[in-house]
């Protein structure tokens, strides 16, 4: 009798403690899990199942960090969804001043990675993970059966649109082409083992309408998509490609928001040598030969220019636990998104893994200065990638820009305005 007491005390323990749930993950405990349904505005929503508890949207989530669930699914009948989620970056729409890296010109010549400043008013989020190879399969399958894109989209291992390279499939790239007996294309996959991995050879143009098509998708409808100035019929030039900033769909990181999420370390100062280190308002850095006095915003933390995004060291080539924790270097491919250290927001591989491409019109050596515009066309990106060593492009402080028909070693992470 006592054994059976003892187990029936026990099956009851274990019960009431998964209705209770485990808090000690934060992610988990703000978005437990449950189906989230397509919402309004650009969000992923619903109910969660799990203890009738709600699931955080975009709508709902107030915190910085609070993590929002998009769910990916070719139309209602898809058994296969693809998940990832959104981190709530900025809460509020007060200005905040933050150091940017960028091109200055001293005495009519540029000086590459000098640090300025910018100013974000808004609220917004940012992919917790660099784009995966599932998902552009996911996004690619809906727009393959939605005739975004047809088999005839496809030339060799590149697809194409409105005239210009979307992104490398097939043979070059783990984002597969599925084909019939007679060889036609009937849809996307994903080499066995590569799902979660970071999707490179993307080129610009592939981020924006994979941002656009991912807005219709989730949405169900087009009214928030982010980009225009896409030709519907003839060829696009990338220079007219307008990012409508009062729309909430999902569209590239710009330059000040990539800047802004990697760097962030709070509104308390850290603790130690670290929080001596961190960026304020109060502090001189060395801009080049120069002293210079930012005049951040006060209040606010953020990680100099020499450190890897994440790590609480300043870059040092000879120590590689100063980069080997926080960013995947010198590799032979892309690796696993969330394999390494997250940053102090909680998103992963804000540098290294694959570049990562801005919205904004980057500059071109010796032309231009940041912001101006080019005829080349010319896009930032940023973080470093696999392919080299973190001290080539890997710290926050170091900036890049290619022309938009790039693809080598480049992805991105959606972004994403709230109201």
């Amino acid at each position: 009798m006592k054994k059976f007491l003892s187990f029936i005390f026990s099956a009851m323990l274990v019960v009431a403690m998964t209705a209770c749930g485990d808090s000690s993950d934060d992610k988990s405990s703000s978005t437990p899990t449950g189906n989230g349904g397509s919402g309004g505005n650009g969000g992923s929503g619903g109910t969660g199942g799990t203890g009738g508890t709600t699931e955080l949207t975009f709508d709902t989530a107030t915190k910085v960090k609070d993590a929002v669930k998009v769910t990916l699914k070719v139309d209602k009948d898809d058994k296969k969804p693809v998940e990832f989620y959104m981190i709530y970056v900025k809460n509020n729409d007060d200005d905040v001043k933050f150091p940017c890296v960028g091109i200055k010109k001293t005495n009519g010549t540029p000086a590459k990675d000098a640090t300025y400043t910018k100013t974000i008013g808004y609220k917004f989020f940012v992919a917790e993970t660099e784009v995966t190879n599932a998902m552009v399969a996911k996004v690619l399958n809906w727009a393959l059966k939605n005739g975004k894109i047809t088999k005839d989209s496809i030339s060799g291992s590149v697809l194409n649109y409105r005239g210009v390279p979307l992104l490398v499939v097939g043979t070059n790239n783990k984002v597969t082409l599925e084909k019939n007996s007679s060889d036609e294309v009937t849809g996307f996959g994903v080499e066995r083992g590569f799902e979660k991995f970071g999707a490179a050879n993307i080129h610009w143009y592939g981020a924006v309408m994979l941002s656009n098509w991912i807005t219709e998708m989730v949405d169900g409808n087009a009214d928030n998509i982010a980009y225009s100035g896409i030709p519907e019929t003839g060829t696009w030039n990338g220079t007219d490609t307008v990012d409508n900033q009062d729309k909430t769909g999902f569209r590239i990181t710009r330059l000040s928001e990539w800047q802004y999420a990697a760097r962030f370390e709070g509104t308390t100062k850290p603790a130690g040598d670290f929080g001596d280190a961190c960026w304020t308002n109060e502090k001189e850095i060395n801009n080049g030969s120069d002293d210079v006095e930012l005049d951040l915003t006060p209040g606010y933390y953020w990680l100099p220019s020499n450190y890897i995004s994440g790590c609480k060291k300043a870059f040092n080539s000879s120590d590689k636990t100063t980069f080997d924790n926080f960013g995947i270097f010198s590799s032979s491919g892309p690796g696993e998104v969330a394999s390494k250290e997250a940053n102090f927001l909680g998103i992963y591989d804000m540098s290294g893994n694959v570049y990562e491409w801005c919205s904004d019109l980057g500059y071109v050596q010796g032309v231009a200065n940041p912001g101006d515009e080019n005829t080349m066309g010319y896009r930032h990106r940023m973080g470093g990638c696999y392919q080299f060593p973190a001290m080539m492009f890997g710290e926050v402080g170091t900036e890049g820009s290619q022309h938009p028909t790039t693809n080598n070693f480049h992805g991105f992470r959606f972004a994403k305005t709230v109201k």
